[in-house]
């Protein structure tokens, strides 16, 4: 029987994919089978996990400047130019983009075809159920079906075909409150809330807190959550809240955090890589938030 580890947070930037892709590659590393689940639309885990679309090479952004000093693109209107760099922009990025099917089709067919749902990834052990844009309008239509009836529990009856297949199963929250993640935390058994050391994510945090208990709440659930600092500016000002947190905050804080570092962080999203397999501090602090995130789902 799986367990399924939410990594949630309200607010954006704070982490939660680069938290979510981590935890997954690096229990994937220790042999454990893994399955990550990316349920945000813009499908930033599906990038990295299935290694989907083109990164940006120096050879495509000097192709764009060298149009620049032509003679048809100067005589261009400015919204003829930004028309010609959206363009240019998606067929980089989107080309051969091939995926049959994504978390859209398990929440609309539920737990029928899910095994059809599931990609195999270059990484041993690590598989993925991948997102895209359409789970947007998957969101409108779960509010339509809760008219009718529960939902909170859809996900939960989804996985059950797969429940002795895999041993953890990692969920990239959006930043966003709506049925997909109730029906993700309803179904979790550790709800793991990346913050960053700044006024929103903080903000962030209260909201997705509040909304936990109030899922816990009518739900008559018993939540096992954590909070961690997926991005920390190893400072002064940052360990006196870190040091506050885990005063107030106590066991729902983890020990570990992740130090950051904005260079390796930016090539890595750039170039579909994980940061976990960085050998500067990020890879090294973030296989040991795995090794304490294991600990409080055994």
């Amino acid at each position: 029987m799986f367990k399924l580890i939410a990594v949630t947070n309200q607010k954006g930037g704070v982490g939660k994919t680069t938290t979510s892709t981590s935890i997954a590659k690096g229990l994937a590393d220790k042999g454990h089978k893994v399955l990550i689940i990316d349920a945000d639309q813009q499908a930033n885990a599906t990038d990295i996990v299935a290694n989907i679309g083109n990164n940006i090479e120096e050879e495509f952004l000097d192709k764009l400047l060298d149009v620049t000093e032509q003679d048809f693109f100067k005589e261009k209107s400015s919204d003829e130019k930004m028309m010609f760099f959206m363009q240019s922009l998606n067929g980089c990025l989107y080309k051969d983009y091939h995926i049959k099917y994504t978390l859209t089709d398990v929440f609309k067919d539920g737990n029928e075809n899910i095994r059809n749902y599931i990609m195999k990834t270059d990484v041993e052990n690590l598989d993925i159920i991948p997102s895209s844009l359409d789970l947007g309008r998957t969101k409108i239509e779960l509010i339509l079906q809760q008219m009718t009836g529960g939902t909170i529990n859809k996900l939960k009856q989804a996985l059950g075909p797969v429940q002795d297949e895999y041993d953890y199963i990692i969920v990239d929250c959006p930043p966003d409150q709506n049925l997909i993640i109730a029906s993700v935390i309803y179904a979790s058994d550790l709800v793991l809330i990346p913050l960053k050391s700044d006024k929103g994510s903080l903000k962030g945090f209260m909201h997705t807190y509040k909304y936990m208990l109030d899922i816990e709440k009518k739900n008559n659930l018993n939540l096992n959550f954590k909070f961690m600092f997926s991005i920390f500016d190893n400072n002064k000002v940052n360990k006196k809240l870190y040091k506050v947190f885990k005063t107030y905050a106590g066991d729902y804080l983890l020990d570990n955090y992740v130090r950051y570092r904005g260079k390796p962080a930016s090539e890595a999203s750039m170039n579909n890589q994980y940061l976990i397999d960085s050998k500067l501090n990020i890879g090294y602090d973030s296989k040991k938030v795995v090794d304490e995130s294991e600990d409080w789902v055994r």
